[in-house]
């Protein structure tokens, strides 16, 4: 008996596969057609605003590796679409610290949802508290951190289906290669992802 409760206590959780790729594929569809930016099209008339957006979106293969230049390009072109339908009260800055001669490859569409989930669920609209993006990458290391103020309606901003589709997905793309660090406060969300 002892034996069976020790057994039972030492034993390591299963991953469920296929709720994890779900949930991976989900992330990615959020991040190739993030509802909310297209939502805001909509309302306002302006699909052109995102024209760019989706053509640059729906011809990457997720599956495939791609240079970090090309996902940072696709994450500029991303807050350009908010920024443009948003207007002058949307707040956020982007510092890129990746070297120019970097050939560091990244999977497809891993550095938008830490972005979306700070658009969506925090505050954009306060000049003094803007959501910041920092990128930077040292050898074989990448890490983005994203900052936002944070919305007091929601009760924890990492407890969101966004973060927790990303989750799946990392666990599934990049196993052990990863480790995504979430701190909040009265005042601030941040995220920070390292790949490894």
């Amino acid at each position: 008996m002892a034996n069976f409760i020790s057994k039972l206590f030492q034993k390591t959780p299963q991953l469920d596969e296929a709720k994890l790729a779900l949930q991976a594929q989900i992330s990615v569809q959020n991040a190739v057609l993030d509802k909310h930016l297209v939502a805001l099209a909509v309302q306002q008339n302006r699909l052109q605003a995102i024209e760019s957006l989706i053509s640059l979106t729906t011809v990457v293969d997720e599956s495939n590796l791609r240079t970090l230049h090309d996902e940072i390009n696709l994450l500029k072109e991303y807050v350009l679409a908010y920024k443009a339908l948003k207007g002058e009260n949307f707040f956020i800055t982007l510092q890129n610290n990746v070297d120019e001669s970097s050939d560091y490859k990244i999977f497809p569409f891993v550095l938008i949802p830490l972005v979306q989930n700070a658009i969506v669920n925090g505050y954009t609209t306060m000049e003094k508290y803007p959501i910041r993006i920092k990128l930077n990458s040292i050898g074989d290391t990448f890490k983005i951190e994203v900052s936002n103020r944070v919305n007091h309606y929601i009760a924890n901003q990492e407890d969101t289906a966004l973060i927790d589709n990303f989750k799946a997905r990392l666990e599934l793309i990049y196993p052990n290669k990863h480790s995504l660090f979430i701190n909040s406060n009265s005042a601030t969300f941040k995220a920070t992802l390292l790949l490894i």
